[in-house]
């Protein structure tokens, strides 16, 4: 469904027009139901339908090793952002196939400083701490690691895409969350809604029910790889 079909299966489960409460509103409360349907799928689900691979071009002695984190840009081109980090892997040289991947370790218990390790780490066991918006790794990156290529992309985080809020207008495919439960979000819109007209006994049962379609969306959205073989070890117990 495009945005605009979910807003208004929202608007008919709760038995209101768009007129009664207002445009403005309905696409506020469809990103509210949008992005608490999201965090659901991330929590309860885990089977990467937000995932994306994100490049950051290394840069020679860079300042403390901090580089910024991917931020959503409209484009064009359109650049996405990302929320979660799952992993983080750079190429210690440009001529380098492939990633190695970076330990994140806790600033505050580091034996020596920061410093040292920028000059110090192996490329073969590279680190990584989080900061607001950026993200600081060791060992740093020289001029001959980079062999003079700028787009290089030679950090790679693997994480989760950021959401961000939509217009009324948007396309079903710029929705992000599974097409097959689009009908979630509009039930999420429900209780606020419901709230918006004073009608606060209906708006807390349709919360209520939340739970229920939380649950039924799991179960739709999970499995994906399901195998009813289960692999066993051998059983070697009758050797002893």
């Amino acid at each position: 469904m495009t945005v605009q079909q979910i807003i208004d299966l929202g608007l008919s489960n709760a038995h209101t027009r768009e007129a009664q409460v207002g445009a403005a509103n309905t696409i506020i409360w469809y990103n509210k139901a949008r992005n608490r349907v999201a965090a659901f799928i991330r929590q309860n689900v885990d089977e990467n339908y937000f995932f994306d691979d994100f490049y950051i071009n290394a840069v020679a002695a860079q300042t403390n090793g901090e580089y910024t984190l991917p931020v959503y840009v409209a484009g064009p081109p359109l650049v996405q952002g990302i929320s979660e980090i799952d992993r983080v892997l750079i190429k210690g040289y440009s001529t380098d196939i492939y990633y190695t991947p970076c330990t994140e370790v806790d600033i505050r218990i580091l034996p020596n400083d920061w410093a040292w390790y920028l000059a110090n780490q192996p490329k073969n066991k590279p680190i990584f701490y989080l900061g607001k918006g950026v993200i600081r790794i060791a060992p740093q990156f020289a001029t001959l690691d980079i062999g003079g290529v700028v787009a290089n992309q030679m950090i790679k985080l693997h994480g989760q895409r950021e959401l961000i809020d939509q217009a009324a207008g948007g396309a079903e495919a710029d929705v992000i969350i599974p097409t097959k439960v689009h009908y979630v979000i509009s039930e999420f819109m429900v209780p606020d809604i419901l709230r918006a007209r004073g009608r606060e006994a209906s708006a807390q049962s349709a919360e209520n029910r939340l739970p229920g379609i939380v649950g039924e969306m799991v179960n739709t959205l999970t499995n994906r790889t399901k195998d009813d073989d289960t692999a066993k070890l051998p059983d070697e117990t009758a050797n002893e």
